[in-house]
């Protein structure tokens, strides 16, 4: 029969507890290497779809004389948005979609504007951390990764 030590027992131990601290660091690092890609495929679908609202705007003016449409629920009749943008602020792959159209201005010039904004900016539900913006004067998108609307001064994306 094999006589184990005190010091082989404590050697074991220490072993068995490093083990688990290395299962638990790859699963942690597995856990947010998800949920960042997460963030990222929201973030880039938002972006995405700003500029293709964008577009459709630039679409809708050329069919209706120079006029932008009001509504998300506009450019899915008239220019064909997709249907998940239904309703005056719809959330869209974890971003809350606004758009603001302007009263003409002396020539009966109309400007539009339109954010994205992470319906959870922070916390452990966070559904993105990047906020967008753009507007009928701006031939790009601008965002910000600060806890705030993005607005026509952030940089370019």
């Amino acid at each position: 029969m094999r006589k184990f030590s005190i010091e082989s027992f404590y050697v074991k131990n220490v072993l068995w507890i490093l083990f688990c601290l290395g299962v638990a660091f790859v699963c942690y690092a597995l856990m947010t290497a998800a949920t960042n890609l997460a963030l990222q495929k929201n973030e880039t679908r938002a972006a995405w779809s700003v500029a293709d609202i964008r577009r459709l705007q630039n679409e809708y003016s050329v069919k209706h004389g120079g006029k932008y449409a009001s509504t998300f629920d506009e450019l899915i009749r008239e220019v064909n948005l997709d249907e998940d943008f239904r309703g005056r602020f719809p959330v869209v792959s974890g971003y809350i979609f606004s758009m603001g159209l302007s009263l003409p201005d002396d020539r009966g010039k109309q400007s539009y504007v339109i954010t994205a904004t992470p319906l959870e900016p922070e916390g452990k539900d966070q559904t993105g951390r990047v906020h967008f913006y753009t507007d009928s004067t701006l031939g790009t998108i601008r965002a910000t990764r600060e806890n705030r609307p993005a607005t026509a001064e952030d940089p370019t994306i």
